[in-house]
Formats: C-alpha cells, sequence, structure tokens
C-alpha cells in the first residue's frame, strides 16, 4: 500500500546560488565515482546528488563547485577508510 497522492512538490537547493526550487525545475549532479560528477537528467541515478538552477550563471559555475564537493566526499570516504583500517 502506497501513501495517497497529496500534490507535495519535493523542493530542493541549487548548489550555486541557493535558491530553492520545484525539484524538476533543477539539474541532478551525481557522484558516479571517485573521480566522475555527471549531469543525472533521469533524477535516477545512484549516489550522492547535488542540484543547481538552470540559469546561465549557475549552469557556469555548476562544475567547479560541484568539483569542490565530490572532492570533500572522497576525503570523508578516506578518513573513513583509514581510521577503519
Amino acid at each position: 500500500m502506497g501513501r495517497p497522492a497529496t500534490g507535495h512538490t519535493p523542493l530542493r537547493t541549487c548548489r550555486v546560488c541557493r535558491t530553492q526550487s520545484p525539484k524538476h525545475e533543477l539539474e541532478r549532479w551525481v557522484a558516479v565515482s571517485e573521480t566522475e560528477t555527471r549531469l543525472d537528467p533521469t533524477y535516477q541515478l545512484p549516489g550522492r546528488g547535488w542540484y543547481t538552477c538552470k540559469q546561465a550563471d549557475c549552469s557556469r559555475q555548476a562544475i567547479k563547485v560541484i568539483s569542490g564537493q565530490a572532492r570533500g566526499l572522497r576525503a570523508r570516504r578516506q578518513k573513513q577508510a583509514q581510521a577503519t583500517a
């Protein structure tokens, strides 16, 4: 049994300009491996995801911002792996 439809629209925050928008109005980026970040047009790829606006300024800065966040995610994973070893 699923939940009844309530008309709820999920909101997400652009990682560049920090404005909230409905999920379907933003682009989703995913860290698909330790070294690769990819645009997810289907919103269904597994992995850590980030959202950005489709505005020109945000699109230009998205790769730089998301690459930095992916580096941070990799660093946390490495630190956790070292702590458990």
